[in-house]
């Protein structure tokens, strides 16, 4: 399993997002290759369709479960998880989005 953190400069959440990421493999006891890509220009952002920092994906797909591309930037990304704004990807999402990818 690929699991990638993708981030941009500056970005204060996303090393946490990396813990995050950590505890939940952790936590399923799978073998994830875990890589940390710092995004630094806008044509790495729109080459890899990044949307935000941090950007959470599990081969390949964002754990983001209804993730609505609005352009691919350096700026930093928000999650909404029912009414609270949160500044990486809950942890709920990343273990659904780790269980996907091992059905």
């Amino acid at each position: 399993m690929q699991i990638s953190i993708l981030f941009c400069e500056g970005c204060p959440n996303w090393s946490l997002a990396l813990e995050d990421v950590k505890e939940v493999v952790a936590e399923y006891y799978v073998d994830a290759d875990i890589q940390a890509v710092e995004v630094t220009s806008q044509d790495q952002a729109a080459e890899l369709e990044f949307l935000g920092s941090p950007t959470v994906r599990v081969d390949g797909m964002d754990v983001e479960p209804d993730v609505i591309e609005s352009g691919f930037n350096l700026d930093y990304r928000t999650y909404w998880l029912e009414e609270e704004l949160l500044n990486r990807p809950p942890k709920e999402w990343i273990a659904a989005a780790i269980e996907v990818a091992l059905e």
